[in-house]
């Protein structure tokens, strides 16, 4: 009785919390003026209903993209198409799921919108987790965070990374599964984000308790609850109810577990998370079949025909909804309850069912697969910076590509810089060498250094004379001859210009003729 006050009281906090939003949502809707306003408010609506009502979620996403295309507004068609997809995933309807996800990512993408795009890759990263399709679910997850990645939304890059962790534990690699939990806890506590802490110390309770750290996966799962009761994240209520019953069920406390399970179910049923429901129903016939043993070997036939019930019937809608994982889990405990009521044929054959199931989702190349692309990424972002630099060289090697004659110029000029290096290093080199023979000299001959300085003063004061008489008495003729020649008019020979610079030129020419013997004599003083 005690059990089904407290699950009341929970889905009635969860129902009246969840409506409260989604009235208000109606009443903005109902006084909305333009389709579009209406259409981005049935939107939100239809992502609130996807919580707690898919049913209703999918009818307002529905309305939402029959107003989108009405305006031909592409954006709120994509979030419709979102919208509607998440829905789908919450029923467990995947096929549909991916076919609303898709479109939205299709049409983000060919809007430039990275933001929506990588959220809709991180949607259709966790449909293939469901699936059991961790391949194509490290996929996405990878092209998630990259976008989150560029555009620095910490809080997204810790949910991906999250969900990482989570492809990493469905495949028992625990090691890994910790290094992304952890990564993804960092960047919630950077952001204070109670839901992620929340929701990932649930799921480290989660590894905790498959490694068989009991206590501590309880203390774990039991933080997360409450938190996520503070925060009236009714889901995450539920599906922390059904991890401490997954707890209490690996102890040994099938009773108390049977308490936890029975709540979450209900929660589940409410809220319409039919993927929950259906794992949870496959948990508790599970419990079922531990409870029915006895000590003296038998079993108690009710107890375990109902195990055996529950179990066939959510191994059935897995397979149904192509959920693979959990139906592994539920195939043992199935085959093993047949076992026990002495049908080993079909326990045979359940058996088998479940390790031809295990095989096609764990096998050794879907492990290296996800290691194989989890890796990549990390390899990526420890060389970002040298990404960056490639990046900048293959835009530089594009603009050279336009223009062959650039490329020819860049690698000539290239060339010669290298040349022009190498001559002034032998040069450099040469220099140094004949320094130090002068030096040699000038210790040997260190009375003759005076003589040669005189005669060097007086070849550079010569040589600073006819640097001058050039730059005077050289130039100025030479100047005044390059003008002449400027104005010759060379079409019209008979132009009188022409006789004017003719009959002047000699006058010039002796000039300069003067001038330039004034410079040979200057020079024979040297």
């Amino acid at each position: 009785m005690k059990k089904i006050i407290v699950t009341t009281i929970l889905l009635t906090s969860s129902l009246v919390y969840g409506f409260q939003s989604i009235e208000e949502l109606k009443v903005n809707m109902g006084a909305a003026k333009t389709p579009d306003e209406k259409g981005q408010l049935a939107t939100s609506i239809s992502y609130s209903y996807s919580k707690v009502m898919p049913d209703s979620g999918i009818v307002y996403g529905e309305r939402a993209l029959l107003w989108a295309e009405e305006t031909q507004n592409t954006f709120e068609a994509a979030r419709a198409n979102s919208a509607i997809g998440i829905n789908y995933m919450s029923k467990a309807v995947y096929p549909l799921a991916l076919e609303f996800q898709t479109k939205a990512l299709k049409q983000f993408m060919d809007m430039d919108s990275l933001k929506h795009a990588a959220g809709t890759e991180s949607n259709i990263s966790l449909i293939f987790m469901k699936k059991a399709n961790y391949k194509l679910a490290m996929k996405h997850a990878i092209n998630a965070l990259k976008g989150y990645e560029k555009l620095g939304i910490k809080h997204r890059q810790g949910v991906v990374l999250e969900n990482i962790g989570t492809l990493f534990f469905r495949q028992g690699e625990f090691e890994k599964t910790k290094e992304y939990y952890d990564r993804a806890l960092k960047l919630y506590i950077q952001e204070s984000d109670l839901a992620g802490i929340a929701r990932n110390r649930g799921n480290i309770g989660m590894m905790l308790s498959k490694m068989g750290q009991y206590a501590e996966s309880s203390e774990a799962q039991f933080e997360a609850l409450s938190i996520n009761r503070r925060m009236r994240n009714q889901q995450s209520v539920a599906i922390n109810l059904a991890n401490i019953g997954m707890v209490e069920s690996r102890r040994g406390n099938y009773e108390k577990a049977l308490v936890y399970y029975d709540s979450a179910q209900a929660m589940n049923i409410a809220l319409g998370a039919e993927f929950n429901v259906i794992t949870t129903q496959g948990n508790i016939g599970g419990i079922y079949m531990e409870m029915s043993k006895r000590p003296d070997g038998k079993f108690d036939a009710v107890t375990l025909n109902k195990g055996i019930s529950a179990l066939e019937k959510s191994i059935e809608k897995c397979l149904a909804l192509s959920i693979g994982d959990p139906a592994i889990n539920f195939y043992k405990d199935l085959g093993e309850a047949y076992a026990l009521k002495g049908d080993y044929e079909k326990a045979l054959e359940i058996f088998k069912a479940r390790e031809i199931l295990k095989d096609s989702i764990h096998s050794a190349s879907n492990k290296i697969s996800l290691e194989s692309m989890a890796a990549a990424h990390d390899l990526t972002m420890i060389n970002r910076d040298l990404q960056l630099k490639e990046r900048e060289l293959k835009i530089k090697d594009l603009e050279l590509n336009e223009s062959q004659q650039r490329v020819v110029l860049f690698v000539m000029g290239f060339i010669i810089l290298v040349l022009m290096g190498l001559v002034s290093i032998f040069l450099l080199r040469k220099a140094r060498l004949r320094n130090k023979k002068l030096k040699e000299i000038n210790e040997l001959y260190a009375g003759r250094i005076e003589e040669q300085l005189a005669s060097l003063k007086k070849h550079a004061t010569v040589l600073d004379e006819i640097t001058y008489m050039q730059a005077h008495h050289v130039r100025e003729p030479v100047a005044t001859i390059l003008g002449m020649v400027e104005h010759f008019n060379l079409k019209d020979p008979h132009d009188p210009m022409n006789i004017f610079i003719i009959e002047n030129l000699s006058k010039v020419a002796g000039k300069l003729d003067v001038a330039v013997r004034e410079v040979i004599n200057k020079k024979e003083e040297v």
